[in-house]
């Protein structure tokens, strides 16, 4: 499911106009691929394949796999908490849950100040 998500994001990044924004980025004499910013995932795979480093299907292939490692860096960071609550916002009644979770815990933490 994680995968199919990222690849859908990706598709519609690219759909609303990802490659023209890195191209215009790309024509800034102030940006390079060195920095961080565009360093991101996705960012540096378009800047690469705008630069003509390779094909548009193997920038595709490249940005989904550089954004599948780091999801799995994410999650693996979330499991180290101690007091993580997964939710699953694709869930029915998951926006309701959540309001109620945030009001919980801002009740909790203003009882705390108290």
């Amino acid at each position: 499911d994680l995968h199919h998500a990222i690849q859908q994001r990706f598709d519609h990044m690219l759909e609303q106009g990802l490659l023209a924004e890195v191209a215009k980025l790309k024509r800034s004499e102030a940006l390079h691929l060195d920095l961080p910013s565009i360093r991101s995932v996705g960012y540096r795979q378009v800047w690469e394949h705008l630069s003509g480093a390779y094909g548009f299907e193997e920038m595709r292939q490249k940005a989904l796999a550089a954004t599948r490692q780091l999801a799995k860096r994410q999650l693996t960071w979330l499991r180290s908490w101690p007091d993580l609550q997964w939710g699953y916002s694709d869930q029915e009644g998951f926006d309701v849950a959540l309001t109620q979770k945030v009001a919980d815990f801002i009740d909790l933490k203003t009882d705390n100040v108290n």
